[in-house]
């Protein structure tokens, strides 16, 4: 090719080899094409074809969609507790019309165009900020609290009760109407086996990593058998393993992302004869069921074909800490 305008490139790529695309004609037609490469396959002419013109290329069901390159910013930020300085899940964090929300581990991820931008930061329990962030660095924000009492949000309560719930709280333990999933169809579905009301037990098993325990009889729990997942008003807890419904049974904080639900529990490994316990992060597939580790380089595998979130990762510090949030982020772009 010599001298001929990207749009007609396209134009000719369409016709010989069948392909879909979508661009802006008039922008295209204002870079030349001057090349006698070789390419391997299509993607390949496509991808560099553009980039030489400062073009990026997104492929969406076989379509190729061209769009003018734009410089990216991604802004990375850490919520806290700023009395207990633990980190604040679910946080509200809006950019103008754009927004997210934290991990269970306090992190949020966003990408803007500009290296200094304003954003709101809120949750139910805290008082709300409006702070202005630098894209260069990664922030750590203290929320307070808005000291909310159990006796200001528990409504129908006697003066015993109360107590008795204060008592309760802070052994971890309280009150929810939980809906049994035994399997993740059902889950997926909202077709829950069974509902009924109890105490909900949080265990700290270290390593910022909480179980979480129904307190069920002997009897409901022989007459339930094996549970895959149950939900209550804040969540949904899983165990792929299916373990017996029972007071010891355990189940992990989860949430969805994309075409997996994500959950964060301790593995052990053993080493010179010991054994180890690490934090590992877990993708469940929805349609498999199968479950693998979350890491660094099952990541980039899963968001390969997005080459901008890729390389903010590739340049991304504290990597570790930041799976999900990338993970959100790449489902969160394809759905743009």
């Amino acid at each position: 090719m010599k001298d001929k305008p990207l749009n007609e490139v396209f134009l000719d790529l369409k016709n010989q080899y069948q392909a879909q695309f979508s661009f802006d004609n008039d922008a295209l037609s204002n870079c030349s094409v001057n090349s006698t490469k070789e390419f391997s396959d299509l993607d390949e002419a496509v991808f560099e074809l553009a980039a030489n013109c400062r073009f990026s290329v997104k492929k969406t069901n076989g379509v190729f969609i061209i769009i003018k390159s734009e410089k990216l910013y991604s802004l990375v930020g850490y919520v806290k507790d700023a009395k207990t300085a633990l980190p604040i899940a679910n946080v509200a964090i809006k950019m103008g019309d754009a927004g997210t929300i934290t991990t269970k581990d306090g992190y949020f991820f966003l990408v803007t165009n500009d290296s200094l931008t304003e954003v709101e930061v809120s949750h139910l329990a805290y008082q709300s900020q409006i702070i202005q962030l630098n894209t260069n660095i990664d922030h750590q924000i203290e929320l307070v609290s808005k000291n909310i009492k159990l006796g200001e949000v528990v409504i129908g309560l006697g003066q015993s009760d109360a107590s008795s719930e204060d008592a309760n709280a802070l052994k971890g333990r309280r009150i929810v109407q939980a809906r049994l999933f035994l399997n993740i169809n059902d889950l997926l579905d909202n077709r829950p086996a069974d509902e009924i009301s109890t105490y909900i037990k949080e265990r700290n098993q270290g390593l910022n990593i909480t179980y979480y325990q129904l307190d069920v009889s002997k009897e409901k729990g022989r007459e339930v058998g094996k549970v895959f997942s149950f939900s209550d008003e804040t969540g949904f807890y899983i165990n792929p393993r299916k373990p017996k419904l029972r007071k010891r049974a355990n189940f992990f904080e989860a949430d969805t992302i994309g075409d997996f639900i994500h959950f964060i529990t301790i593995a052990r490994m053993r080493v010179a004869g010991n054994v180890i316990p690490y934090r590992a992060e877990k993708l469940l597939h929805k349609r498999t069921g199968k479950v693998e580790g979350l890491t660094r380089v099952r990541l980039r595998k899963l968001i390969a074909d997005d080459e901008q979130l890729l390389e903010m990762f590739n340049n991304e510090k504290g990597k570790s800490a930041k799976l999900a949030s990338y993970l959100k982020e790449y489902y969160l772009r394809k759905k743009l």
